[in-house]
């Protein structure tokens, strides 16, 4: 056998292991990155719970020792779940992070006030309980700004550099 037909048959051969390698690693790569997207999505989806827990309260429709108990597990559980996701997502992403744990402390702080009033008024006889001086649109913006930093964690996004890395090779 001739040197070129052995290398053009070890090219061959290379050639079809990366074609078996890529169509064997392709899905497995969708479906870490379909886990990725509903962590994410379960990430905003507290913080929306968050925001309704003033307007849960408020809709009591009693005050026996089992409504408040659930409603306290409810925020308890809740609770763990946003520093669940905070832990999340500071291993997956710094910036990410930065953002979601702003938009907690923001959030915690914003819905205080009315989830003190929450419980400090009677019992509800309407769905319709009005105001609690809580500002969705807030909500909504900051949580525009996450889906942005969080979309670029997909697709050639991921690939960008950190800021801090493009800042130091500037320096170099």
């Amino acid at each position: 056998m001739s040197e070129s037909l052995l290398t053009g048959a070890v090219v061959v051969a290379v050639i079809s292991l990366v074609g078996v390698a890529f169509a064997t690693l392709a899905p497995m790569r969708d479906v870490a990155a379909d886990r990725k997207r509903t962590r994410y999505a379960e990430a905003v989806g507290a913080l929306v719970e968050w925001f309704e827990m003033p307007y849960r309260v408020a809709r009591r429709v009693n005050d026996e020792d089992g409504t408040v108990q659930r409603l306290a597990e409810s925020s308890h559980d809740l609770q763990i779940r946003l520093v669940t996701h905070q832990s999340w997502i500071a291993g997956e992403s710094v910036t990410v992070h930065r953002a979601y744990r702003a938009t907690v402390s923001w959030l915690k702080e914003h819905c205080k006030s009315a989830l003190q009033a929450a419980w400090e008024q009677p019992v509800s006889t309407s769905m319709n309980i009005g105001d609690l001086g809580l500002d969705q649109s807030k909500l909504e913006d900051r949580i525009a700004e996450l889906n942005v930093l969080i979309g670029s964690r997909f697709g050639w996004g991921r690939f960008r550099l950190p800021s801090r890395i493009k800042a130091w090779l500037k320096h170099k």
